[in-house]
């Protein structure tokens, strides 16, 4: 069995964190051919002085495919995270008491070159993000805290953010529900993954856009549709 996956099948705990800092110095986010996703979608809409936003930094893994397009178009990337996880109990929290994940996510960040391209700031995303409300991005990736409320949040302010003709995107939205699995999603949107599905995320997307992709495990909706939102909130 793949060390990874043994070690997700264990309960959260202090030493469940210290085994996944001993093994992965450097914590992904993004899996098998995902980053290549995540890169495609932003390159997509890359030009010069292109700017971008990430909502959940962690480890920067993320950051430095998203920092490499904005580096190439001459542009900035802005990434907000408070580097400690999602709260009590949640296993990026345990793995933050072990280790200083901010000095992992820097330490990438340096040894990508993209020191002078990448500008985190430091606090959770509903502390950060009214702050911005004088910039506009063309493209924003939302990968923060995977709880309903949390990624409903993210995509208000992140509507307000996005420039005509951006895009906004996030990871861990694995399916478009039917009807039938709405009961569900709503029964576990508080808790981070049930059966490999974020509830959450899924949930708060179909209820915010009635027009979304899904490429690879990450929800993407175009300007043209971010307007058009929470019809369903409330729907059956």
């Amino acid at each position: 069995m793949n060390i990874r996956k043994l070690i997700n099948r264990l309960p959260d705990s202090v030493l469940n964190a210290r085994l996944v800092c001993w093994l992965f110095p450097q914590f992904n986010q993004t899996w098998n051919d995902q980053p290549q996703t995540l890169a495609k979608l932003a390159r997509a809409t890359a030009k010069p002085g292109w700017t971008a936003l990430e909502v959940g930094s962690w480890a920067g893994h993320s950051s430095v495919i998203l920092g490499a397009v904005a580096k190439e178009a001459g542009g900035r990337l802005v990434c907000v995270d408070w580097w400690r996880g999602a709260g009590e109990g949640d296993r990026n929290a345990i793995v933050s008491s072990q280790r200083d994940v901010y000095r992992v996510f820097w330490q990438r960040v340096t040894d990508h070159g993209l020191a002078d391209t990448v500008v985190p700031m430091r606090g959770r995303s509903d502390a950060v993000m009214p702050f911005l409300a004088g910039q506009r991005f063309d493209f924003i990736f939302i990968d923060g805290d995977h709880r309903y409320e949390g990624v409903k949040h993210d995509i208000a302010q992140a509507k307000r953010l996005i420039k005509p003709g951006g895009t906004i995107c996030g990871h861990d939205c694995e399916i478009k529900p039917t009807p039938d699995q709405i009961p569900f999603m709503r029964a576990n949107k508080d808790v981070d993954a049930v059966d490999k599905v974020h509830c959450g995320t899924v949930l708060a997307v179909w209820e915010a856009f009635t027009d979304y992709e899904i490429d690879n495990g990450i929800w993407v909706a175009r300007a043209t549709d971010v307007n058009r939102a929470d019809r369903r909130e409330g729907a059956p």
